[in-house]
């Protein structure tokens, strides 16, 4: 199926403003008939800083970055990872609470995050939550520093260890019960989506380009998130690149030049994760929360 690409001028415009180096994207839509649109978001201006990635181990591939316009984030993740033979599971259950009078600014002077709260409690289907340091990357003095923000709330069950004790199946719902401080606790019901499972096939075009044929379970309902990243080669860590939201309708081609703008040189192998989601606001003093429930199918493409 052949989709026309809609690209958000606005957000490439802030993107390559706020980078010392030029955008990796040279985006063209001649490759492609309309039909229908999908959206396409850069996740890492610069690959080589590495922001908003994840550790070697953590098995979710894919987390989605704080979001700041709400008090209060929620996110319920559910993984599978195919690496060659290899297929492993993890889950992740996370809460970040948002101090909005203390905001943190980059050097230009950008609102980039919020320093974070202590609750007395967050449970997610009765398992209490474990208290953590919330450590952001942002660039300071033209460099890229981890800042300490405050507290966060997480469960997680890596593949390969014994974690916590959290899983869950996709279509039930999830309750979380959230106990601020000199308040009484709270307690919001969520539904979790219907597992995605995804294919990934390389094509090469008569030009010699490659280019990605996705397939999925498809529900015909809403939308899913495509997301790109690549797996350091000096670091390990997996580095979120692309984001591509398109119709839940099972097949989707990844243009050709899209696939050239990924600095293949900073990365060992690729990843493609299939994301569905639910999501949902509730009010939560001092401002809404944002509930993100996924299920997420992540392939892991080698570049040899």
């Amino acid at each position: 199926m052949k989709k026309n690409l809609i690209y958000i001028l606005a957000l490439l415009s802030l993107l390559i403003g706020a980078c010392d180096k030029p955008s990796p994207v040279e985006l063209t839509t001649g490759e492609q008939q309309p039909e229908d649109p999908i959206e396409l978001t850069i996740l890492n201006q610069n690959p080589s800083a590495e922001m908003n990635s994840t550790e070697p181990d953590s098995g979710l591939v894919f987390i989605p970055p704080p979001d700041l316009r709400f008090g209060a984030h929620i996110v319920v993740v559910k993984s599978k990872i195919k690496d060659g033979d290899s297929v492993k599971k993890a889950n992740l259950a996370q809460g970040i609470f948002y101090d909005l009078s203390s905001p943190v600014k980059d050097e230009s002077g950008k609102i980039v995050s919020f320093k974070t709260l202590p609750v007395q409690f967050i449970r997610f289907k009765n398992i209490t939550a474990r208290e953590v340091q919330h450590i952001a990357r942002f660039r300071r003095n033209s460099q890229i520093v981890d800042t300490l923000l405050g507290p966060k709330f997480i469960l997680v069950r890596r593949p390969g260890q014994l974690g916590d004790p959290f899983d869950y199946e996709p279509g039930t719902v999830i309750p979380i019960d959230i106990k601020k401080h000199f308040s009484p606790a709270e307690r919001f019901n969520v539904t979790a989506p219907p597992d995605i499972t995804g294919e990934v096939e390389v094509i090469t075009r008569n030009n010699g380009a490659k280019a990605f044929s996705l397939k999925w379970d498809k529900l015909n309902h809403n939308s899913i998130d495509i997301v790109l990243s690549g797996i350091s080669l000096s670091s390990s860590r997996v580095v979120p690149l692309f984001r591509i939201r398109t119709t839940d309708d099972g097949a989707l081609v990844i243009p050709a030049n899209i696939m050239r703008s990924i600095p293949v040189s900073y990365f060992s192998k690729l990843v493609v994760t299939f994301i569905r989601q639910t999501e949902s606001l509730a009010d939560f003093s001092p401002g809404r929360i944002y509930f993100q429930i996924q299920s997420l199918d992540n392939k892991v493409i080698s570049l040899n």
